[in-house]
């Protein structure tokens, strides 16, 4: 299946990207909602992006009371809004297939697109911090942009797997059977607050993670495929085994 991590690779929505004529990425959340496995997901997309500098954001010049050393507002018009928006989905177009971290393509379409200044949306996202970080952030002159981006598997283009790349969803989920059969636990991965040990990437929610049904540890855990590609190596004899079998 498709993940975050994937989706924000395939659409270039890290932190410092360019998007279109110039609006840079600074911040972006996503949540994924599995509407059928394997075949169709649904990505809410959620990302602040700072104008060009030759946009036609300006500052405040008619007086107001500001305490020494403040930042004046930028005033974000309707076309830096309508840029941003056109940015994101400009990019989305040219980049429509994504490949899942195992290799298969889904076609990326985005829905409801909708920018608004970055202090209108944020609110929330802050709601019971500090006092004035609101304000803040308003100040920076950033857009705030929504989407859903629709990821739709396509069975007619090559996986990675065909062309020698990747592993595709079906050896994913004979991963989790051959992991269940040894006697592992499989679960989908929550929380972004790990890294497979095996591949060294962060869990991102949704991936299948497995560890022993005896481990009873918080940590441990490991992606499924990862652990069921290096079970299925033989291992190098370590130099101190190599003794121990020749005595």
């Amino acid at each position: 299946m498709p993940s975050i991590y994937e989706l924000k690779k395939s659409l270039s929505l890290k932190s410092g990207e360019v998007l279109g004529t110039g609006f840079i990425v600074k911040d972006v959340e996503a949540t994924m909602d599995e509407k059928k496995p394997r075949e169709l997901y649904n990505f809410k997309v959620h990302l602040w992006v700072s104008p060009p500098s030759s946009s036609s954001s300006t500052t405040k010049k008619h007086s107001t009371r500001r305490s020494p050393g403040a930042k004046r507002r930028k005033v974000l018009d309707k076309a830096d809004l309508e840029g941003a928006e056109k940015a994101l989905i400009q990019t989305a177009e040219e980049r429509q297939i994504m490949y899942s971290s195992y290799g298969s393509p889904y076609e990326v379409h985005l829905e409801h697109v909708k920018a608004t200044p970055a202090g209108e949306g944020r609110q929330e996202k802050v709601a019971g911090t500090r006092k004035g970080e609101e304000s803040a952030i308003e100040q920076e002159g950033l857009i705030e942009i929504h989407a859903l981006a629709v990821a739709k598997r396509r069975r007619d283009l090559p996986r990675l797997s065909d062309t020698g790349h990747g592993t595709s969803e079906e050896e994913e989920a004979a991963a989790d059977d051959d992991m269940k059969r040894r006697g592992f636990r499989v679960v989908k991965a929550h929380f972004k607050s790990s890294h497979c040990p095996e591949c060294g990437h962060e869990f991102i929610p949704g991936e299948h993670i497995a560890k022993p049904q005896d481990e009873h540890n918080r940590g441990g855990w490991a992606h499924s495929t990862c652990l069921a590609k290096r079970l299925e190596t033989p291992q190098t004899p370590t130099k101190e085994q190599k003794v121990e079998v020749g005595n």
